[in-house]
């Protein structure tokens, strides 16, 4: 007897597929967040590897929030900056038309 099988996770690509993102408006965010030339946070975050190493997963935001503050020598809120560096998501309409299309078409 076949059965249907049903998957029980989809994993896709969003990033410029169905969602747009801008880094330089991120770095921007969080340079104005912590008060902070935006030249220094894309150099630490970006040039440095340490986006890299946080996007592999080599440890959490609080840990970046914490080297950030050490980098800088300053103090931020955590949810603040993550609010900061995370507003550089916008969905790509005409993606998501042909999405629709194709599901439903």
């Amino acid at each position: 007897m076949l059965t249907s099988l049903v998957p029980s996770v989809l994993v896709f690509d969003l990033g410029k597929v169905f969602i747009d993102f801008d880094i330089s408006r991120a770095v921007h965010q969080v340079a104005k967040t912590a008060a902070l030339p935006a030249s220094s946070v894309k150099k630490f975050i970006f040039d440095d590897g340490l986006e890299n190493e946080f996007e592999m997963g080599s440890f959490d935001f609080v840990s970046l929030h914490r080297q950030f503050e050490a980098h800088f020598n300053i103090k931020v809120d955590c949810d603040a900056l993550a609010l900061a560096a995370a507003d550089m998501f916008s969905v790509m309409p005409e993606s998501m038309t042909s999405v629709n299309l194709t599901i439903w078409g």
